[in-house]
């Protein structure tokens, strides 16, 4: 299986996204800028010139607006079509992460403060009201000026994420504790667990809702939605930064695949200070590749079934292709490369 690479970036890749259609993903890196690609052939069709860094990204569900975020604290808009900057909202707060509900009736941002509390706040805006609120105002509102329709704070904890759930009934989080937080959708904090051992990084829901999965400093775990039951944990030696479940899982197309791909490696700040000698240790013992691995993985067995390598650092970021025949993977070097799966994947039984 070979990867296709894409080099449209010069920092590293933070967020990939597809739209919902699917003939189209996104890019964004720790740089003014965010390409666009059409999927099925790999070319790149257009750009879009922000005026921060991207930290995160999302699409509306029609794909008529593209809104980005940064951890200079700035919420940009872009019309898809054209490339058009409908305007920029500044906040005096890091923005971490953002997602629209689904609906896209409600735009969610994770905001975190630049002290040294670096305290989490959760702003829900009308997305309708917002953008009416940029045009009105020639793309450049004052600072802090849309109000939310519901904020929430996180009080002690620092989030790396938060996440809708099924029909925005509730949201998911992830602190630097290794905490697993579920808050209704009022903000009102309902459960709390230790998902891991260090932080815990990234949240993935199946397509159907039916599990979540998560990823910390010491691997990868299966939760159930409901009771947030730990249903499959996945050691790792290193940090995993990201996880995709693939959408075979569901049973809707013709084959089902109960597989996850995880990815992470050895951070850079870990390998240039004083945990050096731990860090060579571990890549002597264990890794072939400083940990730049993609995993495949069976959720159902909770077994690695084969890795992917071609990545030289950090991997940020994994998504399966909508129909499950491939994926994407970004990582700090800068690179996306794009997989799709092999004749050996569908007729070979050890990968069922």
């Amino acid at each position: 299986m070979k990867a296709i690479e894409l080099r449209g970036h010069e920092k590293p890749i933070s967020v990939i996204k597809f739209n919902f259609d699917g003939d189209l993903f996104f890019t964004g890196a720790a740089e003014k800028k965010v390409n666009v690609w059409r999927n099925h052939t790999y070319e790149r069709i257009g750009s879009f010139k922000t005026n921060s860094s991207v930290k995160i990204l999302d699409i509306t569900i029609d794909s008529k607006y593209l809104v980005t975020g940064s951890l200079e604290g700035t919420i940009q808009v872009f019309e898809v079509n054209g490339g058009k900057s409908i305007g920029s909202y500044k906040t005096k707060y890091k923005c971490k992460h953002l997602e629209f509900s689904y609906g896209n009736k409600h735009l969610m941002v994770l905001f975190e403060d630049y002290g040294s509390t670096a305290a989490n706040q959760v702003g829900i805006y009308d997305f309708q009201f917002f953008l009416k609120h940029l045009i009105d105002n020639n793309g450049e509102p004052k600072d802090d000026s849309i109000p939310t329709v519901c904020k929430f704070s996180l009080k002690e904890h620092i989030a790396n994420k938060i996440r809708y759930s099924y029909l925005n009934k509730y949201f998911y989080a992830t602190t630097t504790e290794g905490l697993l937080l579920k808050f209704s959708d009022k903000g009102e904090l309902i459960q709390k667990i230790q998902a891991h051992q260090g932080e815990a990084l990234a949240i993935e829901f199946a397509k159907d809702f039916s599990i979540m999965s998560t990823t910390g400093s010491d691997g990868c775990r299966f939760w159930d939605m409901d009771g947030l039951k730990c249903l499959r944990f996945i050691k790792q030696q290193v940090q995993m930064n990201t996880v995709a479940i693939s959408p075979l899982l569901t049973g809707e197309f013709e084959q089902v695949k109960y597989h996850c791909l995880i990815g992470g490696g050895l951070p850079a700040r870990d390998t240039a200070r004083f945990k050096v000698i731990l860090c060579i240790y571990i890549y002597i013992l264990f890794l072939k590749d400083g940990g730049y691995e993609i995993h495949l993985c069976n959720i159902m067995y909770g077994e690695e079934l084969g890795s992917i390598s071609g990545h030289f650092g950090p991997i940020n970021q994994i998504v399966f292709q909508p129909d499950g025949r491939g994926f994407i993977s970004g990582g700090e070097e800068s690179i996306v490369r794009c997989f799709r799966f092999d004749g050996s994947y569908w007729e070979n039984e050890a990968l069922e």
